[in-house]
């Protein structure tokens, strides 16, 4: 992976995921706001997003607001979504599949 966009509103959590995919990637930025990283979607090129919520109740917005920041790529960066709280079964990771996002559910 050369070049991944991390983005969370907890800025802790967005560090220690950078410094845990370090070795992986040396090209990671953070954003802490969907507005800020639409924009870096907008002007740089990504191989990869991971979106990280807080909240299972308004990722899907979030990530069609990124889908829309990076609809005239020519190549699309891998997508993935980390869900922290309650679990809401298979129908978070089927809508994720089908606009494009891996979905992963984290415990709390």
């Amino acid at each position: 992976m050369s070049r991944l966009l991390i983005i969370s509103h907890n800025i802790d959590r967005a560090s220690d995921i950078a410094a845990a995919l370090h070795p992986v990637s040396r090209r990671i930025s953070t954003c802490c706001s969907i507005r800020e990283a639409a924009m870096l979607l907008r002007t740089q090129p990504f191989d990869a997003i991971i979106y990280v919520s807080e909240e299972t109740y308004s990722w899907r917005v979030a990530v069609e607001q990124l889908n829309r920041a990076i609809a005239s790529k020519p190549e699309m960066p891998q997508r993935f979504c980390v869900l922290s709280g309650p679990y809401n079964g298979v129908a978070d990771r089927l809508y994720g599949k089908r606009i494009g996002w891996r979905v992963i559910h984290v415990p709390e």
